[in-house]
């Protein structure tokens, strides 16, 4: 997608020094589809991630103080995504619409529905995780505040 400036993993994790063990600073989503994310990093720096185009956006179990293991990111036009955090994130995504037989082909239907876009998943060591379904993702970069 153009736009989106970020390097995965072969398992898509998202590359960028600083993200594990952030803590969540601030989150922001409009209705316009758009969701930022910051985190403040062991070294001290914050960092920002930004999704455009967001389609599906689902938290689950957050409190203040969540921290990030792990950000993941996947196109969904890449063939059949699978993992635990695969499902995790689409678990966030549906939150308790489904019963756990029903995952796997509500999952595979909304990928289909939003082939052209990424499923992003912030996984978290403690308190809570996020998902998203977009069209562009950006960072994470360092910023001021």
């Amino acid at each position: 997608m153009s736009g989106s400036d970020f390097s995965t993993d072969a398992d898509g994790r998202l590359r960028g020094s600083g993200i594990h063990d952030a803590v969540v600073r601030e989150f922001h989503f409009a209705d316009s589809g758009e969701f930022n994310l910051r985190m403040r990093g062991t070294d001290g720096e914050d960092r920002l991630v930004a999704l455009r185009g967001v389609a599906r956006l689902g938290m689950r179990d957050l409190i203040n103080g969540t921290i990030i293991s792990d950000i993941y990111c996947w196109k969904l036009d890449q063939g059949d995504l699978e993992g635990y955090a695969v499902d995790a994130a689409w678990r966030a995504i549906v939150a308790d619409a489904f019963r756990e037989p029903e995952l796997p082909q509500l999952a595979a239907r909304l990928a289909q529905e939003h082939a052209d876009c990424y499923l992003v998943y912030f996984e978290s060591s403690y308190g809570g995780e996020i998902a998203a379904v977009c069209r562009e993702v950006r960072g994470p970069r360092v910023v001021q505040v």
